[in-house]
């Protein structure tokens, strides 16, 4: 409940909430970093996009990784697109390519379907492959964001 409040006060974040929220994405507990990767992107927090990459890249626990990547995705950028890639193919845990696979559809760059298409041939996971098609498909019927 706390979070589904907090998603909703984004429009009223201020420097000093961007910076607290920063803070929490360095949190131990991974159940602290989750919402607050996942409020980064819905906040549009364009400045904390590293950090959301090293999240999604590093962090011990899958759950952030999760959430981090689907903020990338919200944010947007062509840095975000080779990070998000590199999670879609190498990370462990099947939910955390499946998020890596949506937040790539998200972003409707020029290269993501070419992404998409490698994670369907490539990946041994249906629910992934299953995630990437259905990603596609959206991004076949609503084209690409820098055209």
């Amino acid at each position: 409940m706390a979070e589904r409040s907090l998603l909703a006060m984004t429009c009223v974040f201020t420097e000093e909430s961007h910076r607290r929220i920063a803070e929490l994405l360095d949190h131990p507990v991974p159940l602290t970093r989750s919402p607050a990767a996942r409020l980064v992107g819905a906040a549009e927090i364009g400045g904390l996009s590293g950090r959301l990459a090293q999240m999604a890249l590093e962090d011990d626990e899958w759950l952030p990784r999760v959430w981090s990547s689907r903020a990338l995705g919200e944010l947007g950028g062509s840095d975000n697109l080779e990070v998000l890639e590199q999670v879609a193919t190498s990370d462990e845990k099947n939910r955390v390519r499946a998020a890596a696979v949506e937040a790539i559809g998200e972003l409707r760059a020029a290269r993501s379907e070419e992404i998409l298409r490698a994670v369907i041939e490539s990946d041994q996971d249906e629910g992934v492959k299953r995630t990437a098609e259905e990603a596609l498909e959206d991004l076949q019927r609503g084209g690409f964001d820098d055209e």
